[in-house]
Protein backbone atom coordinates (compact mmCIF):
# COMPACT_ATOMS: atom_id res chain seq x y z
CA UNK A 1 0.00 0.00 0.00
CA UNK A 2 2.39 2.00 1.06
CA UNK A 3 4.52 1.66 -2.23
CA UNK A 4 1.55 2.30 -4.04
CA UNK A 5 0.91 5.77 -2.81
CA UNK A 6 4.50 6.52 -3.55
CA UNK A 7 4.53 6.00 -6.86
CA UNK A 8 1.26 7.73 -7.19
CA UNK A 9 2.70 11.06 -5.40
CA UNK A 10 5.52 10.90 -7.50
CA UNK A 11 3.98 10.23 -10.59
CA UNK A 12 1.72 13.21 -9.62
CA UNK A 13 4.32 15.12 -8.77
CA UNK A 14 7.11 14.71 -11.09
CA UNK A 15 4.50 13.24 -14.56
CA UNK A 16 1.38 15.81 -13.27
CA UNK A 17 -0.48 12.49 -13.95
CA UNK A 18 -1.98 10.52 -10.79
CA UNK A 19 -2.19 6.67 -10.69
CA UNK A 20 -5.81 5.89 -11.67
CA UNK A 21 -7.63 4.80 -8.99
CA UNK A 22 -5.03 4.86 -5.96
CA UNK A 23 -7.90 6.52 -3.97
CA UNK A 24 -10.69 3.94 -4.71
CA UNK A 25 -8.08 0.98 -4.37
CA UNK A 26 -6.78 2.08 -1.18
CA UNK A 27 -9.78 2.30 1.10
CA UNK A 28 -11.59 -0.53 -0.75
CA UNK A 29 -8.74 -3.03 -1.15
CA UNK A 30 -5.71 -2.57 0.88
CA UNK A 31 -7.25 -0.73 4.42
CA UNK A 32 -9.75 -3.42 4.57
CA UNK A 33 -7.20 -6.39 3.69
CA UNK A 34 -4.81 -4.51 7.01
CA UNK A 35 -7.39 -4.02 9.18
CA UNK A 36 -9.84 -7.00 9.10
CA UNK A 37 -7.07 -9.63 8.30
CA UNK A 38 -5.17 -8.35 11.48
CA UNK A 39 -7.78 -7.87 14.30
CA UNK A 40 -7.54 -11.66 15.35
CA UNK A 41 -3.81 -12.10 15.31
CA UNK A 42 -3.78 -8.93 17.32
CA UNK A 43 -6.50 -10.83 19.78
CA UNK A 44 -4.09 -13.98 19.70
CA UNK A 45 -1.28 -11.61 20.49
CA UNK A 46 -3.14 -10.09 23.44
CA UNK A 47 -2.15 -6.58 21.59
CA UNK A 48 -5.60 -5.14 21.91
CA UNK A 49 -6.11 -2.11 24.46
CA UNK A 50 -7.35 -3.65 27.38
CA UNK A 51 -8.54 -1.05 30.35
CA UNK A 52 -7.83 -3.42 33.91
CA UNK A 53 -8.81 -0.10 36.39
CA UNK A 54 -11.46 -1.72 38.14
CA UNK A 55 -10.29 -5.26 37.86
CA UNK A 56 -6.17 -4.23 38.82
CA UNK A 57 -6.62 -5.14 41.97
CA UNK A 58 -9.02 -7.22 42.52
CA UNK A 59 -8.34 -11.40 43.11
CA UNK A 60 -7.67 -13.81 40.16
CA UNK A 61 -11.22 -15.54 40.89
CA UNK A 62 -12.64 -12.21 40.11
CA UNK A 63 -10.82 -11.08 36.96
CA UNK A 64 -11.24 -14.25 35.16
CA UNK A 65 -15.00 -13.82 35.71
CA UNK A 66 -14.30 -10.36 34.11
CA UNK A 67 -12.38 -11.91 31.24
CA UNK A 68 -15.14 -15.15 30.86
CA UNK A 69 -18.11 -12.38 30.58
CA UNK A 70 -16.17 -9.87 28.19
CA UNK A 71 -15.38 -12.61 26.34
CA UNK A 72 -18.86 -14.06 25.91
CA UNK A 73 -20.60 -10.29 25.28
CA UNK A 74 -17.56 -9.69 22.80
CA UNK A 75 -18.37 -12.54 21.02
CA UNK A 76 -21.83 -11.81 21.28
CA UNK A 77 -21.63 -8.77 19.25
CA UNK A 78 -18.58 -10.26 16.86
CA UNK A 79 -21.01 -12.90 15.83
CA UNK A 80 -23.56 -10.70 14.69
CA UNK A 81 -20.85 -8.52 12.16
CA UNK A 82 -19.19 -10.86 11.01
CA UNK A 83 -22.69 -12.66 9.99
CA UNK A 84 -23.49 -9.35 8.68
CA UNK A 85 -19.85 -9.00 6.89
CA UNK A 86 -20.50 -12.46 5.59
CA UNK A 87 -23.85 -11.89 4.37
CA UNK A 88 -22.76 -8.65 2.54
CA UNK A 89 -19.51 -10.28 1.06
CA UNK A 90 -21.82 -13.11 -0.57
CA UNK A 91 -24.48 -10.54 -2.01
CA UNK A 92 -21.14 -8.20 -3.03
CA UNK A 93 -19.08 -11.28 -4.29
CA UNK A 94 -22.37 -12.36 -6.42
CA UNK A 95 -22.60 -9.26 -8.43
CA UNK A 96 -18.84 -8.71 -8.55
CA UNK A 97 -19.36 -5.08 -7.28
CA UNK A 98 -17.22 -2.11 -8.60
CA UNK A 99 -16.78 1.34 -7.14
CA UNK A 100 -18.69 3.97 -8.96
CA UNK A 101 -15.77 6.67 -9.06
CA UNK A 102 -13.38 3.74 -11.22
CA UNK A 103 -15.76 1.01 -12.91
CA UNK A 104 -12.71 -0.84 -12.95
CA UNK A 105 -11.91 -1.19 -9.28
CA UNK A 106 -13.30 -4.00 -7.60
CA UNK A 107 -14.65 -3.92 -4.01
CA UNK A 108 -16.04 -7.46 -3.62
CA UNK A 109 -12.10 -8.90 -2.66
CA UNK A 110 -12.42 -5.82 -0.15
CA UNK A 111 -15.39 -7.28 1.39
CA UNK A 112 -14.44 -10.88 1.17
CA UNK A 113 -11.15 -9.95 3.28
CA UNK A 114 -13.63 -8.13 5.67
CA UNK A 115 -15.85 -11.32 6.25
CA UNK A 116 -13.07 -13.42 6.52
CA UNK A 117 -11.31 -11.24 9.53
CA UNK A 118 -14.00 -11.22 11.22
CA UNK A 119 -14.67 -14.68 10.84
CA UNK A 120 -11.07 -15.50 12.42
CA UNK A 121 -11.65 -12.79 15.26
CA UNK A 122 -14.86 -14.38 15.94
CA UNK A 123 -12.56 -18.15 16.25
CA UNK A 124 -9.97 -16.00 18.41
CA UNK A 125 -12.19 -14.68 21.14
CA UNK A 126 -13.93 -18.32 21.20
CA UNK A 127 -10.09 -19.65 21.28
CA UNK A 128 -9.69 -16.60 24.01
CA UNK A 129 -13.02 -18.20 25.64
CA UNK A 130 -11.45 -21.54 26.06
CA UNK A 131 -8.50 -20.05 27.60
CA UNK A 132 -10.34 -18.26 29.92
CA UNK A 133 -12.08 -21.82 30.90
CA UNK A 134 -9.21 -23.65 31.30
CA UNK A 135 -7.97 -20.76 33.68
CA UNK A 136 -5.16 -20.63 31.43
CA UNK A 137 -3.87 -16.94 31.70
CA UNK A 138 -4.58 -14.36 34.75
CA UNK A 139 -2.72 -11.47 33.33
CA UNK A 140 -3.90 -9.18 30.19
CA UNK A 141 -0.65 -8.59 29.62
CA UNK A 142 0.14 -12.45 29.03
CA UNK A 143 -0.23 -14.55 25.94
CA UNK A 144 0.42 -17.99 24.85
CA UNK A 145 4.24 -18.56 23.54
CA UNK A 146 4.32 -20.10 20.57
CA UNK A 147 7.55 -21.70 18.94
CA UNK A 148 9.21 -18.76 17.25
CA UNK A 149 7.81 -16.29 19.23
CA UNK A 150 9.31 -14.01 22.03
CA UNK A 151 8.91 -14.39 25.60
CA UNK A 152 6.48 -11.68 27.28
CA UNK A 153 7.85 -9.26 29.17
CA UNK A 154 9.39 -9.95 32.71
CA UNK A 155 6.47 -9.09 35.41
CA UNK A 156 7.20 -5.94 37.20
CA UNK A 157 10.01 -6.36 40.02
CA UNK A 158 11.45 -9.15 37.99
CA UNK A 159 14.95 -8.01 35.89
CA UNK A 160 15.23 -10.88 33.61
CA UNK A 161 13.03 -13.68 31.80
CA UNK A 162 15.09 -16.78 32.92
CA UNK A 163 13.21 -20.27 32.30
CA UNK A 164 11.78 -20.19 35.48
CA UNK A 165 10.13 -16.72 34.95
CA UNK A 166 8.70 -18.89 31.73
CA UNK A 167 7.45 -22.24 33.96
CA UNK A 168 6.02 -19.22 36.18
CA UNK A 169 3.84 -17.80 33.51
CA UNK A 170 0.09 -18.61 33.39
CA UNK A 171 -0.06 -18.78 29.74
CA UNK A 172 3.08 -20.04 28.91
CA UNK A 173 2.65 -23.62 26.99
CA UNK A 174 4.93 -26.28 27.94
CA UNK A 175 3.88 -28.01 24.87
CA UNK A 176 4.51 -25.18 22.60
CA UNK A 177 7.80 -24.57 24.15
CA UNK A 178 9.37 -27.88 23.12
Amino acid sequence: MALHIVVDAVARSVFRDPLPGTLEITQYLWMPAMISLSLGYAMYRGEHIRVDLLTSGAGTRTRRVVEIGGAFLSLAVLVVVAWAGVDRARASVGTFEHSAGSDWVPIWPGRALVAIGLVVLVLQVLAQLMRAFRNEFQNADQYLIMPGDSAPAPAIGETSLTPNVLEKTPLTSKRALQ
